[in-house]
């Protein structure tokens, strides 16, 4: 399969925070003694789970960030269902995610899900997350780059999805395959050199 296969767009969603709340509560209960929701990684101090698709990030007994991720090796990872407690939010708990994608399941490649929140064209508007080279690909093929002035113009039309791959500034993050700071650091850092570019 390839990114091309994928018949999906990019459409806004709007304010999806009491439907994604509401599905998080329910997530929690079914997740919270379920054997096969195995731990498969740690986001600093916070312990990844996964059942099928479905991760969730977990602090003790307390779910604070969940997220979908279909894996085609060596192709793509799609990320979808993106969420993250409230009283989590601006703790750069998404970027910690995706490093955390990036870093421990070795995705290069992430395409984002067909539905955005109000809160992912904010932050593709302020152009965060410049860790990664972004881009829009369509069905086709045909790749656009990203701008944050032209986020609005890949919404609803042409079939276009939102691509990360790894920037060329990885290697002073990576020793040996592996982060040499915390998730947290990393994060940090990031935030620090979006400020300064």
């Amino acid at each position: 399969m390839k990114l091309s296969d994928l018949k999906e767009m990019a459409v806004r969603g709007g304010d999806l925070t009491a439907v994604a709340d509401s599905w998080a509560e329910k997530l929690e209960r079914s997740l919270k003694d379920d054997p096969t929701n195995k731990e498969v990684g740690k986001i600093d101090s916070f312990t990844v789970r996964q059942r099928f698709f479905l991760h969730s990030i977990w602090d003790g007994d307390e779910l604070i960030a969940a997220f979908t991720l279909d894996n085609i090796p060596s192709v793509y990872c799609k990320i979808d269902d993106v969420w993250v407690k409230s009283d989590r939010r601006g703790q750069k708990m998404f970027v910690k995610i995706l490093l955390f994608i990036k870093n421990e399941l070795k995705c290069h490649r992430i395409v984002f899900g067909e539905v955005h929140s109000n809160e992912t064209v904010n932050l593709l508007k302020s152009d965060g997350l410049k860790a990664f080279k972004k881009h829009w690909q369509n069905r086709a093929g045909e790749i656009k780059q990203f701008s944050p002035d032209t986020v609005d113009d890949f919404y609803g039309v042409g079939k276009w999805l939102l691509v990360l791959e790894s920037g060329d500034d990885w290697s002073r993050f990576i020793k040996d395959g592996s982060f040499t700071h915390s998730y947290e650091a990393l994060a940090q850092a990031i935030a620090l050199h979006e400020q300064l570019t």
